[in-house]
């Protein structure tokens, strides 16, 4: 068995409950623009508003978005530093959620038919530590 450690904080920048995800499921959701800014930092752009804020697994929604903006490799291109621009995407494949602070990405499904997995961030003014909890898993 291996012994790993993981985040089990809901707040703000780390994950999203699932009574909180389905909520935001409920609301309106934005088209929006995401720029890296390094080290977890995010700037969001929707409609004509914009946010900077904090995501802890926020390498997992870039990862989630270089995969669709590079299909040929179907994974993620490690960025070249800070202030790294994510276009826009077609069919609302990148969309926020201002009420709650949640970030939607919506990567196409095995085929490449839209629908298939979503990456959700959790975003924050301001970074927060992680409460870390010990779980083992089987090998």
């Amino acid at each position: 068995m291996a012994t790993i450690s993981i985040c089990g904080s809901y707040l703000p920048g780390h994950n999203i409950h699932w009574i909180h995800g389905r909520l935001t499921l409920e609301r309106t959701r934005y088209p929006a623009t995401v720029t890296d800014l390094g080290d977890g930092w995010l700037h969001v752009q929707y409609l004509d508003e914009e946010i900077v804020g904090w995501c802890h697994n926020s390498d997992s929604l870039l990862a989630a978005i270089d995969s669709i903006t590079n299909p040929s490799t179907n994974q993620a291109t490690p960025s070249s530093g800070p202030m790294v621009l994510i276009t826009p995407l077609p069919d609302e494949t990148v969309m926020y959620e201002p009420r709650f602070r949640v970030l939607y990405v919506t990567c196409p499904g095995p085929d490449g038919t839209p629908g298939g997995s979503r990456q959700l961030g959790y975003i924050a003014e301001d970074p927060r530590p992680c409460a870390l909890k010990t779980v083992e898993r089987g090998e």
